[in-house]
């Protein structure tokens, strides 16, 4: 039998969709040709789609950032902020260009575009793990493979390219000054009432000193593999929430707060439904529900 906190704690889980807002990416292709080959018979437009839907699912603040993405003169993915202000200080408009990655010997690992990006079905293989930085266990992979049917040796996935992309527009970019602020030493630390406070990200180096990548092998954030798909880990939603001055992260392992909390976040979820249901609800529908 499930404990009176756990109950409530479920109750706030499926509670959670209602009454919420969240980010929204905006996007127009900008054109340009694919520089290497391509298979799948998706198009750039949709997949851009679904990979803003994945963050806009990640986030749940009232926020608009504008991408216009395109097909890029270099290989590979790349984003550049154009625009950024506001309190707290956020991108606001910014630009993706990709396309397929090229060796040193010159082969391509070919792009899959994928026909239907919303899913996940072509791939039989789905992989998550946790790690602790400090604030309790994380999530910091989530990752699809074993892609069936598809017999290119190797590929990337277009899908999750975009989605690194996006994640670099909202918030883990070098040129985003709350991302400089906050890397100067070395990583990101994720403070106040947010979920896991305490963890502290690590980003990578090189040369020039930290980069706008998590050091880790598994975040969506840390680089794109071959013949695999890359979704947003709890860990790279957290950076950006930190980064961005987002509060309202949905993130899927969140810890488990003490039970005089729980019941208090029942209680405030149960108000916030009734809320909901008298300011959102249709004329129609209220006139039934009353007595």
């Amino acid at each position: 039998m499930l404990s009176s906190a756990r109950l409530v704690a479920l109750a706030l889980v499926l509670s959670t969709p209602i009454c919420t807002s969240a980010i929204t990416v905006k996007g127009q292709f900008l054109g340009g040709q694919s520089l290497g080959p391509t298979f799948g018979g998706g198009d750039i437009d949709t997949i851009f789609r679904a990979a803003a839907r994945a963050w806009e699912q990640a986030i749940r603040d009232d926020f608009t950032v504008t991408l216009n993405y395109g097909w890029g003169s270099s290989p590979g993915g790349n984003h550049q902020l154009l625009v950024q202000g506001g309190s707290p200080n956020r991108e606001l408009v910014g630009e993706i260009r990709v396309n397929a990655q090229v060796f040193n010997d010159g082969r391509f690992a070919q792009l899959f575009l994928d026909p239907t990006p919303f899913t996940n079905e072509e791939f039989t293989t789905f992989f998550e793990r946790t790690q602790d930085f400090g604030g309790g266990a994380v999530n910091v992979e989530r990752r699809y493979s074993g892609a069936d049917g598809i017999s290119v040796p190797l590929f990337q996935d277009l899908f999750s390219i975009m989605a690194h992309e996006i994640g670099h527009g909202l918030g883990i970019s070098n040129a985003n000054t709350s991302f400089i602020a906050e890397a100067e030493d070395g990583n990101i630390t994720v403070t106040g009432s947010l979920p896991f406070a305490g963890t502290i990200i690590p980003l990578t180096t090189n040369n020039l000193g930290v980069t706008s990548h998590i050091d880790l092998t598994g975040p969506l954030m840390s680089g794109i593999g071959f013949n695999d798909r890359r979704l947003p880990t709890d860990l790279d939603i957290l950076a950006n929430v930190q980064l961005s001055g987002f509060r309202n992260p949905n993130l899927q392992t969140v810890p488990e707060p003490p039970t005089l909390l729980l019941f208090a976040s029942g209680l405030a979820v149960v108000l916030r439904w009734r809320r909901c249901l008298s300011d959102d609800v249709p004329e129609t529908l209220r006139a039934v529900r009353k007595p």
